[in-house]
């Protein structure tokens, strides 16, 4: 009968084991969308861009849109300002945005942010991307291009941004840190 408690007790163990190293966190690719610059008539608020290069927002809700984004209405243009309200109730919308000297040409503004993968891992969400500056215009004004994905609506402890294999931003939207830098009071 020993030897049965001892096959049993090893099995058992085993499978302790293997259950145990299938529940730790692994980093899993995450659906998104991205919604391309010019699909509403918007732009990113004003930063110091010589403080911080990059403006980011884990954007969770239509007010907290509306504190990142100002309209820009466009005579006789259809589009809407912002997303309908009900995106907010699946999905939430990760943006980064840069200011460079180049003309803001329609036809190439969603080039010059290249998603090269979007993962969560145990509570964190993490963006990794490529930056293709734009032809840098000496003639050219500040124009402020960005990158906005749509993902699923999670609880994110951390949200992670790498730009060219590098960290260039955190946020911690459960300690109320969702946008960096925090935009200007109304």
């Amino acid at each position: 009968m020993r030897p049965l408690k001892t096959i049993i007790l090893g099995v058992a163990t085993s499978f302790l084991v293997v259950m145990g190293s299938t529940g730790m966190a692994r980093e899993c690719a995450e659906n998104y969308n991205r919604i391309p610059m010019y699909a509403y008539q918007n732009f990113p608020v004003n930063w110091d861009e010589q403080a911080e290069p990059r403006f980011y927002a884990l954007i969770r809700t239509p007010q907290e849109y509306d504190q990142v984004f100002h309209p820009a209405p466009i005579a006789g243009d259809p589009r809407p300002f912002h997303p309908e309200a009900s995106l907010y109730e699946k999905s939430q919308i990760l943006m980064v945005a840069h200011v460079f000297a180049a003309s803001p040409d329609p036809s190439k503004a969603d080039r010059i942010f290249e998603v090269e993968r979007v993962t969560t891992k145990a509570g964190e969400l993490t963006l990794r991307y490529r930056l293709k500056r734009p032809k840098s215009d000496v003639d050219a004004a500040q124009f402020k291009f960005f990158l906005a994905i749509q993902v699923p609506r999670a609880n994110y402890q951390k949200v992670t941004i790498f730009e060219d294999g590098k960290l260039v931003g955190q946020l911690k939207p459960s300690e109320g840190l969702w946008t960096v830098p925090k935009p200007a009071p109304e």
